[in-house]
């Protein structure tokens, strides 16, 4: 990028993850609610899809400093927005007795990714032309969107009120508390 230097760029990520933020703060949650958990987290996918196949496909306007401070700002925005829909249905599929630990478990999963793909983007810099590269950061939340497909939320949820209907945690021992769970969900063919 001819017109940017370490400065710019750093500028340019720190306006785009405020402005994200501050976009996903304001209408994040909301948003969320109105499309449900799933349906906004494919959104985000989706979004983020387009703005990395529309910039493989605008390299020649790479020069511009627009340009990529348009691609920051949307795609900061769309990922922030994808996380809080991705916990908020995580949040979702954990069970009361043990949310606690689930949830620390998709945190730590989803932070574990953010890093890994940033790990992996260096070795993929010397293999792939830079509209190549964006085209693969396309293919990540395309395979995302398309596994979030087969999660039914609504469908575990009710399964976990159901569980805990059955179950009283108060007065039931760890082991019975497990039979029955194990019971209740053991997979038939």
């Amino acid at each position: 990028l001819l017109w940017c230097t370490e400065t710019a760029f750093s500028n340019a990520k720190a306006l785009g993850s405020f402005v994200g933020c501050l976009v996903c703060r304001v209408g994040g949650g909301w948003r969320v609610r109105w499309l449900g958990r799933a349906r906004a987290v494919r959104a985000a996918m989706f979004v983020l899809v387009i703005v990395a196949v529309a910039m493989a496909m605008a390299a020649p306007l790479w020069q511009t400093a627009l340009v990529v401070e348009a691609y920051l700002l949307l795609w900061l925005t769309a990922q922030v927005l994808a996380q809080i829909a991705f916990f908020a249905m995580c949040m979702a599929l954990c069970w009361k007795p043990v949310a606690g630990v689930q949830f620390s478990l998709y945190m730590a999963i989803g932070n574990l990714g953010l890093v890994a793909g940033a790990a992996m983007t260096g070795p993929r810099v010397a293999v792939l032309t830079p509209p190549q590269l964006f085209a693969a950061m396309a293919a990540v939340p395309t395979v995302a969107a398309l596994i979030l497909l087969r999660v039914d939320v609504d469908a575990h949820v009710d399964r976990l009120a159901a569980l805990d209907a059955t179950l009283d945690t108060r007065t039931l021992g760890t082991t019975e508390v497990q039979g029955v769970v194990a019971e209740r969900y053991t997979p038939t063919s």
